[in-house]
């Protein structure tokens, strides 16, 4: 029986071990490879019309470091007039800044000049792990620093996100060093933890018990990546957010249950909006009613940021 029990152990050790090695190696480490399959994913969300919108724009290539020395690349798109009030744009899990390319449109349409960037371990910026929204958030600040270098300080800039995106600037909009001249902020599908959303993911996706495969793939991401997957308190961070916000989420959203939105949206004590799709699924609000997105984003933005849509 000490035979088996032993045996039985052993088994389930290499079987959670290996569990947690997949739930980092998909989750949170990235490679050459997949960072170009993650192009061409972002691509494929657009339709032609969008996408030959996006080629024809006159793009300027910006650079930062990141405080862990990464080099991060975002594409800027200047407006007609320098002062212009500018909108940087956080994309999803497993994409690059194309997938914003619809959105970056619609703020165009706006008068807003566009600031894309490559999120780290993804697309054309450095590095070969995600940050999942939390060690972005200290990139976005590098972001915004660039804004403020190449448009001035005075020009209002409200920041976007998109999922994990959103979960990204929502994460920034809590830190104590956040310029004033950020104004804004619209999280479309965010989620409310990052330990919570990956524990999700490997549940309902890939049908492993949770627990311990990602306390234990939170241990791999620490050593590899420098975080914990339970640093990841976008909640936390919501609620220590003085800049006003927008909620948007799609009620039949099974990547992100709308659950994270509830609890992001009561945590927040900046001035706040929510807007609820009924029927859309993740990342699908903006196809659902591109007409009401539009003026839900245009109603808020009016609200709050100096000079929004002239």
């Amino acid at each position: 029986m000490w035979l088996v029990g032993t045996i039985i152990v052993l088994i389930l050790i290499i079987f959670f071990a290996i569990a947690a090695w997949k739930t980092y190696d998909i989750a949170i480490r990235t490679t050459p490879a997949s960072k170009e399959k993650y192009r061409q994913r972002s691509r494929d969300e657009n339709d032609a019309t969008i996408l030959q919108w996006y080629d024809q724009q006159s793009w300027q290539v910006w650079q930062q470091q990141s405080e862990d020395q990464l080099t991060l690349k975002g594409y800027f798109l200047a407006g007609k007039e320098p002062q212009q009030p500018v909108v940087i744009v956080a994309h999803g899990y497993h994409h690059t800044h194309q997938q914003m390319a619809k959105y970056a449109k619609m703020f165009q349409q706006l008068g807003y000049q566009v600031l894309l960037p490559d999120s780290r371990g993804q697309g054309t910026s450095g590095g070969f792990h995600i940050g999942f929204g939390w060690q972005d958030r200290r990139d976005y600040l590098g972001w915004i620093q660039q804004v403020q270098q190449h448009c001035g300080q005075e020009v209002p800039i409200v920041l976007f996100g998109v999922s994990m995106g959103a979960a990204t600037v929502l994460a920034t909009s809590g830190e104590q060093d956040l310029p004033a001249q950020v104004q804004a902020v619209i999280a479309d599908c965010g989620f409310d933890q990052v330990y919570t959303q990956v524990r999700h993911r490997v549940l309902t996706k890939y049908h492993l018990i949770p627990e311990p495969t990602v306390w234990l793939a939170s241990l791999l991401t620490k050593h590899f990546a420098h975080y914990r997957l339970q640093d990841g308190n976008i909640t936390g961070q919501v609620a220590k957010s003085k800049t006003p916000t927008l909620f948007i989420h799609g009620t039949e959203d099974n990547y992100v249950p709308l659950k994270s939105e509830r609890i992001l949206y009561a945590a927040c004590h900046a001035p706040k909006r929510e807007y609820l799709v009924a029927n859309a699924g993740h990342t699908q609000a903006y196809q659902q009613n591109t007409a009401e997105y539009f003026s839900q984003v245009k109603k808020f933005l009016s609200s709050y940021v100096k000079d929004s849509g002239k």
